[in-house]
């Protein structure tokens, strides 16, 4: 007779069937609860991908990394949502502050602890307030930079969250696809961060190893944006490119695709490129890469 802890699949279709239900987490954790065995597979699925968005949320992780830290492996994919202190009476701002201050250490150190990750996702969470780079905690601000050094990281998206450093992106390692969306501002000069003393201050930023670019909702900020990617090298070597909901800043976005048509495969734009003529008969006609433009 079979124990408990034993199943007539073989683990290959076991994993194969709880990869079908990665989505369905509270069916993922009924069933780590079946047996052991259903337990060690399920636990690959339930913690691949992550989304921290509260201090409950990433004291619960913490903890629970820190009871199995076997589980620091399996994340592969990391969502944070951070916020910053509201103009709101002084009490509550200071309880308010107390909190994100225990979030910030929570999550860097939760960030350190992930010896797998390959996407990572930095968001802010502003409900009406402008969340801005330098306004971050020092130490989680390190956190995030030092989190692009590591070779497994292949993806970071970078969402809400205004005056960026995009030269500390040549320190990404391992790159390949960049997502900016909704920001208003970045920031294309050096930070005083540990990563700037390291190449100088001023020094220019070689990021060409990103080989995939998407840009959304980043009007106020297109033309930085582009004018970083030009000058770092992005456009020598990008192989797909997305840009949609430019508003005004469709503009500003012909000539970053014009820089870029020598090397690119792929072409996504919004509809608001198709309303240009002057653009679609003269630069899309030089295109050899498929493109498309498509409807949001």
């Amino acid at each position: 007779m079979k124990s408990k802890s034993e199943s007539t699949l073989p683990p290959e279709v076991l994993d194969l069937i709880f990869c079908l239900l990665e989505s369905d987490i509270a069916t993922l954790k009924a069933c780590s609860r079946v047996n052991i065995l259903f337990s060690v597979h399920v636990e690959r699925h339930i913690y691949r991908e992550i989304t921290v968005d509260n201090y409950p949320q990433a004291k619960r992780l913490y903890n629970v990394l820190l009871r199995k830290p076997h589980l620091t492996s399996m994340v592969q994919f990391l969502h944070v949502g951070i916020s910053v202190p509201l103009n709101t009476l002084r009490s509550i701002r200071s309880i308010f502050s107390q909190r994100v201050a225990q979030f910030d250490k929570e999550l860097s150190a939760i960030i350190l602890s992930l010896t797998s990750l390959e996407g990572l996702t930095i968001r802010g969470n502003s409900d009406g307030a402008q969340v801005i780079w330098p306004r971050l905690d020092g130490r989680l601000r390190s956190v995030i930079l030092h989190a692009l050094r590591s070779p497994s990281l292949k993806n970071f998206t970078l969402e809400s969250l205004d005056e960026f450093p995009l030269f500390s992106l040549k320190n990404w390692a391992s790159a390949s696809r960049l997502t900016l969306s909704k920001l208003h501002s970045v920031n294309v000069e050096p930070f005083d961060e540990p990563e700037a003393s390291e190449s100088g201050q001023g020094a220019r930023a070689d990021c060409s190893h990103i080989c995939s670019l998407t840009i959304t909702l980043c009007c106020p900020c297109i033309l930085n944006i582009g004018a970083w990617a030009i000058s770092s090298g992005i456009s020598s070597q990008l192989r797909q490119l997305t840009m949609y909901s430019l508003g005004i800043g469709v503009h500003e976005g012909y000539r970053f695709v014009n820089a870029c048509q020598n090397t690119l495969t792929t072409l996504e734009l919004d509809t608001g490129f198709r309303c240009e003529s002057e653009f679609t008969t003269e630069i899309l006609a030089h295109f050899t890469c498929n493109y498309s433009l498509q409807s949001l």
